[in-house]
Formats: C-alpha cells, sequence, structure tokens
C-alpha cells in the first residue's frame, strides 16, 4: 500500500484549530493518497493546536490516529492490488469482510 510514502518525510509543524480528521487527510493528500475514506461513529472534537515535531509523518498519523481511538485498513479493489483505498475508524464493526473463522481449543 502507498501508505509508505508517509514515512519517506520528517517533520516538525502545529496545525491550529482544525479537526483530526482534517489533519489525517491532509497528510495523507500531501504525500498523494488520495483515495481516503472515514468511517468514524463520531466527529471527533476539534483540536486547539497539534504539533507534529521531527516525527515522519507517518509516525504522527498513527500517534495521531490512536489518540483519537481510530485504526486504519486498506480496502482493496477485487483483482486490482494496486488500487486500493485508506480507511480511518473507530469501530471494529466496520471489518466485515473476514467472515467466521473456526475456534481449534487445542490448536
Amino acid at each position: 500500500p502507498s501508505l509508505w510514502r508517509l514515512s519517506l518525510r520528517q517533520n516538525s509543524r502545529i496545525f491550529q484549530r482544525v479537526s483530526p480528521l482534517t489533519i489525517l487527510n491532509t497528510l495523507c493528500e500531501e504525500r498523494g493518497l488520495t483515495d481516503v475514506a472515514f468511517a468514524v461513529t463520531r466527529e471527533p472534537a476539534e483540536r486547539e493546536y497539534c504539533v507534529q515535531y521531527r516525527e515522519t509523518d507517518l509516525a504522527f498519523v498513527e500517534r495521531l490516529a490512536a489518540e483519537e481511538g481510530l485504526f486504519y485498513f486498506h480496502e482493496f479493489e477485487d483483482g486490482d492490488l494496486g488500487a486500493h483505498r485508506l480507511v480511518f475508524a473507530d469501530d471494529p464493526q466496520v471489518l466485515t469482510g473476514l467472515g467466521e473463522r473456526p475456534y481449534h481449543h487445542r490448536a
């Protein structure tokens, strides 16, 4: 997945009076990730300020997402491993494609 591009740049900056979702989207867009979606059950509160200090964009995205209780995953188009979407979510119910798995208590 193209998310790795965020690990190529280290940065220091301040975001002021902006939603964490907007920050995440901005960071992805700056590195060319245009297919980003948010499957959230609640809109995070706007932050007075949010600081990225000497960390890669990927580390900052992961830290910010964790602080907001978000996780991310990739959705791939059927038959095309190159086309994918980055999805940020706050509810594991959005992960419906896994199906049931058998439980083997002696495994």
